[in-house]
């Protein structure tokens, strides 16, 4: 389960100070399917980056799995985040200049995978979403709806419990959007928590449960 207390970020620079988020609680349970909806600019990403340890805050509590993440080192942060944490993001986030191979293969080199198991993982999640005839090929080689199954295949190859996705239709037609979000709720509903940014309320209603976020403050949902 994730919880958060009283979350505050806050922007500062020489000239200006802007809250990102002010004061935001939430509880999200384990399987859970949670939307999190809000303007440009409302702090929904922001929110998302924190809950995924992106980003930092500046005050608030954060627990996750009974783990107190704001009394946590950014070493043991970022040892939590491989550990939990898988994200799926607009743009997909592929390396240009690594194989579809070797971006599936990144989350498992980051948990030190043996070479033997991570050839094997990687072919079975490829097979999973019909993709093992890419696995030679470069992102800039394949289409969208292609770059989204290797981006769903790269964040659920760790096993993390937790899938975050920001804005993932974002970068795709209403086909590819509806396949990914189909794809997305099977993945919940085999048991992992996943938390999703997005702007489009017809992809939301897929969602258990949907958040609203404006200035920085959840105004529903939580």
């Amino acid at each position: 389960m994730i919880e958060i207390k009283n979350l505050m970020k806050v922007y500062k620079g020489a000239s200006f100070e802007i809250t990102a988020l002010c004061n935001v609680s939430l509880k999200i349970n384990d399987g859970e399917f949670v939307a999190i909806m809000g303007e440009s600019g409302s702090g929904k990403s922001t929110l998302l980056n924190c809950i995924g340890l992106i980003d930092s805050f500046d005050e608030g509590e954060y627990i996750i799995d009974d783990v107190k993440v704001h009394e946590l080192s950014n070493n043991r942060q970022n040892v939590l985040r491989k550990e939990k944490i898988s994200f799926v993001f607009q743009n997909f986030e592929l390396m240009r200049n690594y194989t579809i191979f070797e971006n599936i293969e990144i989350p498992l080199l980051a948990k030190n995978v043996k070479k033997n198991n991570r050839k094997r993982l990687i072919y079975e999640v490829a097979e999973k979403f019909g993709i093992e005839e890419l696995l030679k090929k470069y992102p800039y080689q394949i289409s969208g709806g292609q770059q989204q199954r290797v981006a769903i295949a790269r964040a659920l190859i760790s096993d993390n419990p937790y899938i975050l996705a920001d804005e993932p239709t974002g970068a795709l037609d209403s086909q590819n959007s509806m396949e990914l979000i189909k794809e997305l709720k099977r993945i919940n509903e085999a048991g992992k928590t996943v938390i999703m940014v997005t702007h489009d309320q017809k992809i939301a209603e897929y969602a258990d449960r949907i958040i609203i976020i404006d200035d920085g403050k959840i105004h529903s949902g939580s």
